[in-house]
Order: C-alpha cells, then structure tokens, then sequence
C-alpha cells in the first residue's frame, strides 16, 4: 500500500477545497450573489476579460451587482488543477450563455484561475480566459 506524503496529501487537500470552490463560485455568478462572490475573491483580484480589458474585485462585483454581467448558463471545466507554492492553477473550459450591457452574447472560452489561501480559506486571485476559436 502506497501512502501519500503530507505534501501529497495537502496539495490533494488544495485542489479538492478549490474545485469546490469553483462550483461555489460558478453557481454565485449565475445567481449574482454578490456575498458569496465577496467571500470567495481575493481583495487583490485581477479578472480578465476575453477582449483583453481587466476589472478589480470592486469592479467586477459592481458589474455583476448592477447587471452589466448577467450569466444565464454556466459550463465550467477543470480539465487541469495543479498546486504550486500555496496555489492552485486551474486550467479549464467556460460555456456560457448571458447578457452583456443587456446584449445576448456566448462565451466559449479556455481558462486560467489562480486561487490562494491568504489564511481566511481559498480565494481566487486571478482569472483570463482566451476566446476559443
């Protein structure tokens, strides 16, 4: 019987919080649960956007808040999770349907999150998706 390292076992224990998670945050995008997405982004945010146009966190909740951002559907993959130095890099695929400013619009894009535990549970950090083509 093989047994894991505790870096094994923590780093299986990372990827497993983070891909939970996601679900948490996927769900908190199409719902616009502004508290939930609060708790699970980091303060120092950087989310960008396929045009190549980045918000901050307070920005990006402002844009989910007030409608610019409103998701129908959301499929999201995580095709790769890999934990690194006290991050987890999640390689993935986004679906989705939605309205941007009020225009219907949908995404097919190829993903990569950063998520990290600062001490107060796993945040993302980081997001660029790439328009798939």
């Amino acid at each position: 019987m093989t047994q894991q390292t505790p870096a094994a076992a923590s780093a299986a224990t990372a990827v497993d919080d983070v891909r939970q998670a996601e679900k948490r945050r996927v769900q908190a995008m199409i719902d616009a649960d502004i508290e939930t997405l609060d708790v699970l982004l980091s303060p120092r945010l950087v989310y960008g956007h396929s045009n190549a146009a980045t918000d901050s966190k307070s920005e990006y909740l402002a844009n989910i808040r007030d409608g610019v951002f409103d998701y129908q559907t959301i499929e999201h993959s995580e095709d790769t999770m890999e934990f690194a130095a006290g991050a987890v890099v999640v390689f993935g695929r986004m679906q989705a349907t939605a309205r941007l400013s009020g225009a219907p619009i949908t995404i097919d894009n190829a993903t990569l999150t950063v998520w990290v535990n600062e001490g107060t549970g796993w945040q993302m950090l980081a997001h660029q998706p790439t328009k798939r083509e």
